[in-house]
């Protein structure tokens, strides 16, 4: 799925639907987007404070609720 995680080393990363209105930038705010989030701790953490959500918040596009499965 890409690169490694720079925190962890690993390949930690979901699919995860951010919702309109994430701000992760003046465009993004417009619609919806699939990001890698990363699983681990301190890439959870990261992701958090650039878009206000982490893995566990965002929408798994899999199961198309919030958190849950790694799928």
């Amino acid at each position: 799925m890409g690169s490694y995680c720079r925190y962890c080393g690993r390949r930690c990363f979901v699919l995860r639907v951010l919702p309109a209105g994430h701000r992760c930038g003046e465009l993004c705010a417009i619609a919806a987007h699939t990001w890698c989030l990363a699983t681990c701790r301190d890439g959870a953490e990261h992701d958090r404070s650039r878009t206000g959500f982490d893995h566990k918040t965002a929408i798994n596009p899999y199961t198309r609720r919030t958190g849950g499965d790694s799928a």
